[in-house]
């Protein structure tokens, strides 16, 4: 019974931080354009 449980455990965690990675990158790529157009404007 434990073995069986296992191939759906390693996939949830796996999906769950795959997930949790995805959305890091995407806050810090939103992050950096926000502060790249910040410089941008200060000065223009």
């Amino acid at each position: 019974m434990i073995l069986s449980s296992l191939i759906p455990n390693i996939e949830t965690a796996h999906n769950t931080f795959q997930e949790k990675a995805l959305q890091s990158v995407s806050i810090n790529l939103t992050l950096r354009n926000f502060i790249i157009g910040y410089y941008v404007v200060k000065y223009e």
